[in-house]
């Protein structure tokens, strides 16, 4: 049997198929750990920045980047998003048509969306206005429903800091033996070392 599997071309051992499906095995376990990025576990606590994430789930293209326009301060070298960014069309340019407008043929989102204010946002203040946290939320009075901020836009990176215990050389010069012992305790004789001043 084992001449005609040979014939056959089929010269695999119990062996190597073994570690080919092992080998598989791992390749698959590789695959799934890259599909898990490490997340930030205080990105629900993070203020909000230009380029943030906006969810809209009644638009064709539900998320959208942030533009902020109010703020001129600055949060990791982006506008600060506040309160003072609540034009639809401008802050929150979702690309899609609206699902939840009235009528057959559907419009351009930032042709109708129209926002009441942000909500649930932050006692801090830039430049006059309330900072924007990454759970503040803007009723749009078309759908009737919360756009929801789906990632602050802060950028928090992993970083593989190399730590070096520094080599320390003490070298002792001279131990005043009139007010410390050699051991570096104080000479009860003398218990108090003069001071200048």
């Amino acid at each position: 049997m084992a001449f005609l599997s040979w014939l056959l071309g089929d010269s695999e051992t119990k062996e190597q198929k073994k570690k080919k499906e092992a080998d598989k095995a791992l390749k698959a376990d590789y695959k799934n750990k890259k599909k898990h990025k490490w997340k930030d576990p205080r990105e629900d606590d993070k203020f909000v920045c230009d380029g943030a994430k906006v969810e809209c789930k009644y638009c064709s293209k539900p998320i959208a980047n942030l533009v902020v326009t109010a703020s001129l301060s600055k949060l990791q070298d982006k506008g600060w998003a506040t309160t003072g960014d609540n034009n639809g069309a401008v802050n929150t340019p979702f690309e899609g048509v609206c699902k939840a407008a009235p009528g057959i043929q559907k419009p351009p989102c930032p042709s109708v969306i129209n926002l009441l204010g942000w909500e649930n946002v932050s006692d801090t203040s830039i430049d006059d206005w309330k900072a924007l946290r990454k759970n503040s939320v803007n009723k749009c009075v078309i759908s009737q429903d919360n756009l929801k901020i789906v990632h602050s836009g802060q950028k928090a990176e992993l970083a593989n800091v190399p730590f070096e215990i520094p080599n320390i050389e003490v070298e002792i010069i001279k131990i005043d033996t009139e007010y410390f012992t050699p051991l570096g305790i104080q000479n009860p004789v003398k218990p108090e070392p003069a001071t200048k001043g």
